[in-house]
């Protein structure tokens, strides 16, 4: 069970004294990642009252970064960016969330990184529309025609999944949104990172029902391969194709937020349904890999994300003993996902996410420590991050129920806002030796400050990037070869194809020249229509972009 509130005048007076205590370079922890979701449907940053708890809140425990819900559905919590400033009636007229907690965040002592959480796909979840004309579920959504129309369809009509609406990110114009979207925070706030949540396509796969059939994406698939009428789930090429499009997307934004602000950290929130694969077959028939399309393994080892957060939510709670009808062996779970997220790192970064909403304080603790533990081969998490600031801890009431004859722990998760006392709580106990939160007697896990990992692809490069536009006649052209030729020598170091509205994007260029030449087929460089070529400098840490007309 987790410790009972501590008395608010006795909480605050240790927290003041916690953040008094901190000094610039008192960083006794080893760097590690201490991180809070903080999401818009809670309160956090809807007020400078809510921001200055917060800073006060992570500060006392020891907490180094923030992941914030910048865009919660097609709107965003801040005044410059492609997307309408919310509608949101907690936040005052004028007033500018994301520029205020960075202020803040980057003011605290010592300071605290602001990642800025973008909801990538989903756009819309009420039945009443924005108010904004130019809001993109007005724009783009159920009332819009032809290319125009860029909502996620599923293959027997549907349009909405539960209370949200989703754009397809197989439709070229759809993609470019989300990455202007992304971009356009990098290039008017001062982000130390982008978060990617959603930048998938949807669960509920059944019956042999899917999705992506927004009519434009469809079109495209056909075009890519030749093809005519509507593909089938199961169809391999199709599969691969819903793929590539998140994945052509994770790359765009990866590249045109690093061309933004070299600096800037692209991070994903991804998938880790059910049990946790333990071998590479396993991981190719996972939902992540085969139903919503999120090949985070192959982000990984492609360099196009510096951080992954598995969204590892499991009940520590639920173990052995945990019928399937009551969620099976989630303690089991957590540990498969979590030893192949360590271990599919590529030669970037892991933080573990974990659910805290869903967990007793001991038992988020104990998943925390279990991430940040190395295992044989040294491998180990960068960090941890809780969801959620506004929904952090479990608690039993009632405390037990009856699940298929077996008696399981249940009860409620603590709501921050209608329950402060008990958030308190929980924080308290990541910086503070309480039984309840280490029960076998282990110094308090965030005892002290620690500083942030050092990125040496970001902070030192020896690599360089590449993007760049291919259009005919002012069309985007698609499908076209695009081969990357060092200079001098001649020789072919990548071939990659163009993607939506014409699109192609390489990572990890070794500094130096290189020629850049389209063809419609690379084993015919004859064949109708070549290309002009380009000549492109790579410059270690930059990103440098080309467009062929």
């Amino acid at each position: 069970m987790i410790r009972r509130s501590l008395p608010l005048a006795l909480l605050t007076g240790l927290m003041l004294a916690l953040a008094a205590a901190h000094a610039p370079a008192a960083s006794a922890d080893a760097p590690m990642y201490r991180a809070f979701w903080v999401d818009a449907f809670h309160d956090g940053i809807k007020t400078p009252a809510q921001v200055d708890r917060l800073i006060t809140d992570l500060d006392a425990a020891n907490m180094n970064a923030i992941v914030v819900q910048v865009v919660r559905r097609g709107d965003c919590y801040c005044n410059h960016s492609t997307a309408p400033r919310t509608q949101d009636p907690l936040v005052p007229p004028g007033f500018d969330p994301l520029a205020y907690l960075i202020e803040k965040a980057h003011a605290a002592n010592p300071p605290i990184e602001v990642h800025a959480w973008i909801i990538a796909t989903a756009i819309w979840n009420s039945a009443t529309p924005p108010l904004d004309p130019s809001h993109v579920f007005n724009t783009h959504g159920p009332t819009a025609t032809g290319r125009d129309m860029w909502l996620m369809v599923r293959s027997d009509g549907t349009t909405r999944l539960g209370s949200d609406w989703y754009v397809d990110p197989g439709h070229p114009d759809a993609a470019a949104y989300i990455a202007s979207l992304a971009t356009s925070i990098v290039q008017n706030y001062d982000v130390d990172g982008i978060n990617l949540d959603r930048i998938r396509y949807p669960d509920s796969t059944v019956a042999g029902r899917s999705w992506s059939y927004n009519p434009t994406a469809v079109a495209r698939f056909n075009a890519r391969h030749g093809r005519t009428g509507t593909p089938d789930n199961s169809d391999p090429d199709w599969q691969q194709w819903r793929r590539d499009q998140v994945t052509s997307l994770v790359r765009r934004i990866y590249l045109e937020a690093t061309a933004s602000k070299p600096t800037v950290k692209v991070s994903a929130d991804t998938i880790t349904y059910g049990y946790g694969p333990t071998t590479w077959a396993e991981w190719l028939a996972s939902r992540t890999y085969s139903e919503v399309y999120q090949d985070w393994v192959g982000w990984m080892d492609e360099g196009i994300l510096d951080l992954n957060i598995p969204m590892n939510y499991k009940r520590e709670h639920l173990a052995a003993n945990s019928p399937t009808a009551c969620g099976g062996n989630q303690q089991l779970m957590f540990g498969q996902w979590d030893a192949w997220a360590r271990a599919h790192r590529g030669a970037r970064q892991m933080i573990m996410g974990n659910a805290a909403y869903l967990n007793y304080t001991e038992n988020t603790v104990r998943q925390f420590r279990q991430s940040l533990t190395p295992d044989a081969g040294g491998r180990a998490a960068v960090g941890v991050a809780a969801y959620s600031y506004g929904a952090p801890a479990f608690k039993p009431d009632p405390p037990t129920r009856d699940c298929g004859g077996v008696t399981v722990p249940h009860g409620t998760t603590v709501d921050s806002n209608t329950n402060a006392a008990e958030a308190d709580t929980f924080r308290a106990q990541l910086s503070q030796q309480l039984t309840a939160a280490d029960p076998d007697g282990q110094p308090p896990l965030f005892a002290a400050p620690a500083a942030i990992p050092a990125m040496p692809w970001k902070e030192t490069p020896s690599q360089g990037h590449l993007m760049g536009f291919v259009s005919r006649r002012g069309e985007a052209t698609e499908n076209l070869f695009v081969q990357i030729i060092s200079l001098p020598g001649n020789h072919i170091v990548r071939t990659v194809q163009t993607e939506a509205n014409g699109f192609f994007g390489v990572v990890g260029l070794m500094p130096g020249d290189y020629r850049i030449v389209t063809y419609a087929d690379p084993w015919d460089p004859q064949a109708f229509p070549r290309r002009l070529t380009r000549h492109v400098h790579i410059t270690a840490g930059q990103v440098a972009t080309v467009t062929f007309e």
